[in-house]
């Protein structure tokens, strides 16, 4: 995060990549990207070496001693520290992703420091969170929906961001105990596997248990549909206490969220935001807040977006 708070701000680009990237993939980006300059960490170095992108690489350790030449820190030394910074205009780049969606290999998407902006102050506008919330962000930052809400809102508003030290299920549980985490910025998958974690524990406890966790679950659930009473905070209550008794918000975008769990999750207690947008929109074009309301919904258009359907892009009818 710092890394790329530094790259932005000097009005240099950011390319965030997915370290798991396969070394065709990986090979390919860097020679696109014209990238010069790569932050990273020792383990990486080897695997680097041996790409032939056609350019030699500065790279920048951030895992070794001061004595390493390869040290982050002696950039600090090479620096004309009574430099101005560049000043990018609004419409210059600030972040090159590289996304592949459903069609293969990965495609550059240039965001500029307009659209980040943008994308930032709409968030804030919304109200959803505060100054007073922390944020769990158990995303990887390489895409822009968690490189945006997960990281830059975060920290234009001023909240504190909680990082899981791994996305392991009682890893992301520490980190929402420890963390005293009130909003996590997450996916479907992400949700899914949180309340099947929640189910599993619960037969785990014995058939008595879980019956009563099916019988809480089920009245928590009808109950908050119907008649927009919140019982889960009531009804599971011990179960909310072991996840972290501050949690209060699920932030979902990336994939449709089922409303069948989209109330389930309401039915615990908490609230869902839901929302829509493209790696090309930056990301959100639209949100739906935490009223309880039309689950199943990614919500109306962000202040200052449009929407419409291009009928040209639409497939032919089949004439048959």
């Amino acid at each position: 995060m710092v890394a790329c708070l530094g790259v932005v701000g000097s009005g240099a680009v950011a390319t965030p990549l997915d370290v798991q990237l396969g070394d065709e993939a990986l090979g390919r980006i860097l020679h696109h990207s014209g990238v010069k300059v790569i932050f990273t960490t020792a383990a990486q170095t080897e695997r680097l070496e041996r790409l032939d992108i056609g350019v030699t690489l500065k790279p920048l350790l951030l895992d070794v001693g001061e004595d390493d030449y390869r040290n982050w820190l002696h950039l600090l030394a090479e620096e004309d520290h009574g430099a101005e910074l560049a000043q990018p205009e609004p419409d210059e780049p600030a972040a090159l992703f590289y996304t592949s969606g459903t069609t293969g290999a990965p495609k550059s998407v240039p965001l500029s420091h307009a659209n980040l902006a943008f994308q930032i102050d709409a968030i804030l506008e919304a109200e959803v969170v505060t100054e007073d919330d922390r944020m769990l962000v158990p995303l990887p930052l390489h895409h822009a929906y968690p490189f945006v809400m997960g990281m830059l809102a975060p920290l234009a508003l001023g909240l504190t961001i909680v990082l899981p030290h791994s996305l392991t299920g009682p890893q992301i549980v520490r980190a929402l105990k420890e963390g005293d985490v009130s909003v996590i910025v997450g996916v479907p998958r992400l949700y899914s596997a949180l309340y099947a974690g929640i189910e599993e524990r619960a037969k785990s406890g014995g058939k008595i248990a879980a019956a009563l966790f099916g019988i809480s679950a089920a009245l928590s659930t009808w109950m908050r549909h119907r008649t927009g009473l919140d019982a889960g905070k009531l009804l599971m209550h011990p179960l909310r206490e072991r996840l972290g008794a501050g949690l209060r918000v699920l932030a979902s975008v990336g994939a449709p969220l089922d409303p069948e769990l989209a109330h389930k999750l309401e039915g615990m207690g908490w609230r869902l935001i839901n929302g829509y947008g493209l790696t090309e929109t930056a990301p959100l074009l639209a949100l739906k807040p935490p009223d309880g309301k039309k689950l199943g919904s990614v919500g109306r258009p962000m202040p200052g977006i449009d929407v419409r359907i291009d009928p040209s892009a639409m497939p032919d009818e089949d004439p048959a």
